[in-house]
């Protein structure tokens, strides 16, 4: 790590068995970990330089042994979101049995690059690509990268490059925990127009007519969603999402009883979060042409 012990308020350090990389600079401090390559905090600062509130709810119950996915922050779901679906996604291996959400979540990535941008910002690297372990599952090569950029906004871009010589096709999702109080009436705004399923309905469908009540439990999927995405919590605005190249959001909480099937997320904790996860989803699912690439990308802000 001593290649970049030049740049100013980066630190490295360990929570548990899991590698840290610390980030402090005029716009905001954040942390993150090759661990799947996830972003687990963000506080932008005020015009005085003080980091405010975390963006980004991470679980006082996360387990940090390297192997399981640290529960919040911004987990990769790739190749496939969910379970997978043949439908939707590129086929497997026969007799694969794949692993909810995809390849990545679990799987130590690469720190590819950390530097400091012209206009101050921090950017940092994760690069990973197929494997023995992704192989035996989904028999394809590919080569992911994560970027994430510390600025006015957390920047976070998803590039898959499909090395193959035949078209590659995935679902994706960046799945964000946003520290968001439940009890503050929170509203989301920008759904309108797209299709909602309802996971905890039979995939019951409907067309988004007005801004959406988080109202726990939920498990909604939105196909062919806006570009920007705001909430409201009790009136006021708290946070704001612009995205590229994602066609597809998802709202997730657990909500009071299907929170007790999770021992990484404290029972009455459900109360303090919910996901608001921009990708490429079931029919919005992309295909890749051989030797192409696509991008998925979020800009994540306090308005």
């Amino acid at each position: 790590m001593t290649e970049w012990n030049h740049i100013k308020g980066l630190r490295f350090s360990m929570c548990g068995d899991v590698p840290m990389i610390e980030v402090d600079n005029d716009y905001a401090t954040a942390r993150m970990t090759t661990h799947g390559a996830t972003v687990l905090s963000y506080c932008p600062k005020d015009s005085k330089g003080k980091a405010g509130e975390d963006l980004i709810w991470v679980s006082d119950n996360a387990i940090y042994d390297n192997k399981t996915p640290v529960r919040g922050g911004v987990p990769i779901c790739w190749p496939w979101f969910g379970a997978y679906k043949a439908e939707f996604n590129s086929p497997l291996e026969d007799g694969a049995e794949p692993q909810g959400h995809g390849l990545v979540r679990k799987k130590s990535w690469h720190l590819a690059r950390i530097e400091t941008l012209k206009n101050g910002a921090t950017l940092v690297e994760f690069t990973t690509q197929a494997d023995a372990e992704t192989r035996a599952i989904w028999p394809y090569e590919f080569l992911l990268s994560l970027q994430v950029v510390v600025g006015e906004t957390l920047g976070l871009t998803l590039t898959t490059s499909n090395l193959n010589p035949i078209p590659l096709k995935i679902t994706e999702a960046l799945h964000t925990y946003f520290k968001l109080p439940i009890n503050a009436k929170l509203l989301v705004d920008g759904l309108q127009g797209a299709e909602e399923i309802d996971t905890l309905k039979d995939n019951q469908s409907r067309d988004v007519t007005e801004k959406l009540l988080v109202k726990p439990p939920m498990d909604s999927v939105y196909l062919q969603v806006q570009p920007t995405l705001t909430v409201s919590a009790g009136g006021k605005p708290a946070l704001q999402i612009e995205a590229s190249n994602a066609a597809s959001s998802v709202l997730w909480n657990p909500g009071p009883e299907t929170v007790k099937g999770f021992k990484d997320i404290h029972p009455d904790h459900w109360t303090q979060f919910v996901c608001i996860e921009n990708g490429n989803i079931w029919d919005d699912a992309v295909t890749i042409a051989p030797e192409g690439k696509h991008r998925l990308q979020i800009a994540i802000s306090k308005p």
